[in-house]
C-alpha cells in the first residue's frame, strides 16, 4: 500500500511535531531541575556560611558559640522539610550537629574528601535523598573544618513531579 504525497507530508509534520514537543519538554525539565538544584545549593551555602561565622577557637578547641540559628534548629523535628547542619573538623569528625539528626550523620553515608571550595552532594541515607553542601571555613587564614548543611530532596521532587504532570498535560493538549 502506497501513501499519497499529502499523507506522507501529514505524517512527517505529525512526527516532527511530536519530536519537537518531546525535545522542548526535555529541555524544560532539565532546565527546571537545574534551576531548583542551583537555588537549593545557593540557599544551603548561605546557611552554611552563616553557621561558619559562629565557629571559634577557645582554649585550643574549636567550638560553636551559642546563637539564635542553633536554638531554632534545636526545636526542629525531622520531616521532609527539615534542614540539617553538621560542623566538622578538617577530618570530617563531628564537632556539633543539629539535634534533628539524632544519631545520624552524613559522614557514615558518604566519604567526604577535603576541598577548598563549596561542594554539593546527593546522599541516600535513612532520611531518603539528601542534598548537601559542604562549605570549608577558615579561622586566622587556615582551613579548620567544614559546615555540612543539608535538606531533604523530597520538596524539590514534589516541584519536579508537579512540573512533569503539567508538562505531560500540556503535551497531550
Amino acid at each position: 500500500m502506497t501513501l499519497s504525497l499529502k499523507t506522507k507530508f501529514i505524517l512527517i509534520f505529525v512526527f516532527l511535531g511530536i519530536f519537537m514537543a518531546a525535545i522542548s519538554s526535555a529541555v524544560f525539565y532539565f532546565s527546571f531541575n537545574n534551576l531548583l538544584r542551583d537555588e537549593m545549593e545557593s540557599d544551603l551555602t548561605n546557611e552554611a556560611e552563616e553557621f561558619a561565622e559562629h565557629v571559634v577557637i577557645r582554649d585550643g578547641k574549636m567550638i560553636t558559640d551559642e546563637m539564635k540559628e542553633w536554638e531554632e534548629l534545636e526545636h526542629i523535628r525531622d520531616s521532609e522539610y527539615s534542614r540539617y547542619v553538621i560542623i566538622t573538623d578538617t577530618n570530617f569528625n563531628t564537632i556539633r550537629k543539629s539535634l534533628n539528626l539524632g544519631q545520624h550523620d552524613f559522614q557514615s553515608y558518604y566519604d567526604f574528601k577535603p576541598t577548598t571550595v563549596v561542594k554539593s552532594y546527593d546522599i541516600e541515607n535513612g532520611f531518603g535523598t539528601i542534598f548537601l553542601c559542604g562549605v570549608p571555613f577558615l579561622i586566622q587564614q587556615r582551613r579548620v573544618g567544614y559546615v555540612l548543611a543539608a535538606e531533604n530532596f523530597k520538596r524539590t521532587d514534589q516541584f519536579i513531579g508537579l512540573f512533569n504532570g503539567l508538562s505531560f498535560f500540556l503535551f497531550l493538549s
